[in-house]
């Protein structure tokens, strides 16, 4: 089966549960669920906010939104795996029979039966790589909405309970159990309810070889949001390290690559005369431009531009942004920068298409970063790239030299004002060593306490636009 290796647990980098919440001050159901040593944030006015188009184009509203979404995205999926592990009617398939070199695990799982499984799950039980419908571009046979979540949730919560370690797991009890941890989760669910999202996309059909993205509809501010997922298997690790050059033969399956595109040309990023030939890092270029065991698209890349535009098709006039943490980060600007290229997706497209990136590492060379600067000229593409003090992979020393970054970068601290500047590597290497590496690239709370500092309001105010028109000359 296709899931019968999903983990149902929250990785690191995906528990943040309500940590959002917490860091930024938003109001919660009850006074227990908060530290009191929260401070006040940018967006205590938050769902006051977003029906003011003003405030809802300042960056702290992308910030806010961009990390909703993510969430969204991650809490759909455990939930999700959880009922495809334990589910009656799931369950028989997913959980196949116990091999002599598994002598710890059970062979069987106590299986439940769910309440109202359609409201998370959307496919009938299939092997990996069946497809249910030929005729339909989507993985998602209908959309999940916060609505979906919050009453599943409901629903089932005696089912489900988070451990000490913060992760989602099964639970067996006969009524709910009010210390179950799972008061911030539901909170959760209630604080994307009330931000009207749909979850229009899921693509993890080969969720243990290839990339993982959502794609989620904000109606009430009109963007369609690609959300990519970070590092959580072993091939997304093994992407990461691929770190040698490729360059635009190789888009074009004329190298050994054979990567695979029908919309993007070499002619496409020669947009400007740029001092190299534009390179790319191997590991992210294969896992968005890479063959796909999909019939219908040649690669993930083809894939999301044609679901994306069936979908401006629908939602007309509303904004492109794309997101994404580590991993998620490099494969966030490498699609905004491919999109904005392409002249086929422009012609569909809204333009400027927005990026907003965590911790992302770099993506390709000096010759890529003049590319991607023209078209940020030209008003077709824009990136906020957020980096924490003490991470070292947005500058990280790859064996091949002359990798740089992209995007106006934001770098937060932990007790003073954030640097905003661009658009290149604003870092060294040496400056970002520190004793916490892995928490400094985490989206734990600090991370978002540190960029909610109250110092930081000046420019976390400022819409994405204001942004670049005072950081612009410093390229």
């Amino acid at each position: 089966s296709r899931h019968k290796e999903n983990n149902i647990r929250m990785s690191p980098s995906r528990k943040l549960d309500s940590q959002l919440a917490l860091a930024f001050g938003l109001k919660v159901p009850t006074k227990s669920m908060l530290d009191e040593n929260v401070s006040k944030s940018m967006v205590s006015q938050f769902f006051e906010d977003k029906h003011d188009q003003d405030k809802a184009a300042a960056v702290n509203f992308y910030v806010v939104t961009s990390t909703l979404y993510s969430q969204f995205m991650y809490l759909f999926s455990d939930i999700r795996n959880i009922v495809l592990k334990y589910d009656r009617k799931y369950g028989k398939t997913n959980n196949p029979d116990k091999k002599w070199y598994n002598i710890f695990t059970p062979s069987k799982v106590e299986l439940v039966d769910f309440i109202s499984t359609d409201l998370v799950y959307t496919q009938p039980p299939t092997g990996e790589g069946e497809f249910i419908d030929d005729n339909l571009n989507i993985f998602l046979r209908h959309p999940i909405t916060s609505e979906n979540l919050h009453t599943f949730l409901s629903l089932n919560r005696k089912y489900l309970k988070k451990d000490e370690r913060g992760n989602i797991v099964m639970t067996y009890k006969k009524e709910v159990d009010e210390e179950d941890g799972l008061d911030r989760i539901v909170y959760l669910s209630e604080l994307t309810k009330e931000s009207n999202i749909r979850l229009i996309e899921f693509d993890d059909q080969f969720t243990n070889s290839e990339l993982v993205y959502a794609i989620i509809v904000n109606e009430g501010n009109k963007r369609i949001n690609v959300v990519f997922r970070g590092s959580l298997t072993g091939q997304d690790w093994k992407q990461d390290f691929k770190y040698n050059y490729l360059d635009l033969c190789d888009l074009k399956g004329e190298g050994k690559a054979k990567f695979k595109t029908e919309y993007i040309t070499p002619e496409d990023m020669k947009l400007c005369s740029a001092s190299e030939t534009v390179k790319f890092h191997h590991g992210f270029v294969e896992y968005l431009f890479g063959e796909t065991p999909d019939p219908h698209h040649d690669s993930k890349f083809d894939k999301i531009a044609d679901t994306l535009q069936q979908v401006v098709e629908k939602y007309k006039g509303y904004e492109i942004v794309i997101t994404g943490h580590s991993l998620g980060g490099a494969l966030t600007q490498l699609l905004a920068f491919a999109l904005a290229s392409s002249k086929h997706c422009r012609s569909f497209l809204p333009v400027p298409i927005r990026a907003v990136s965590y911790a992302s590492p770099p993506v390709g060379n000096r010759g890529y970063q003049e590319q991607f600067r023209h078209l940020e000229e030209k008003g077709i593409l824009q990136h906020i790239r957020f980096t924490n003090q003490g991470d070292v992979v947005p500058v990280a020393p790859f064996p091949r030299r002359g990798y740089t970054q992209t995007g106006l970068n934001m770098h937060v601290f932990e007790n003073q004002q954030m640097h905003v500047e661009g658009f290149k590597n604003t870092k060294s290497f040496l400056s970002q060593v520190s004793f916490s590496p892995i928490k400094c690239h985490s989206l734990d709370r600090s991370y978002w306490e540190r960029i909610a500092l109250e110092s930081n309001q000046e420019y976390l105010k400022m819409s994405i636009e204001e942004l670049y028109e005072s950081n612009g000359r410093q390229a």
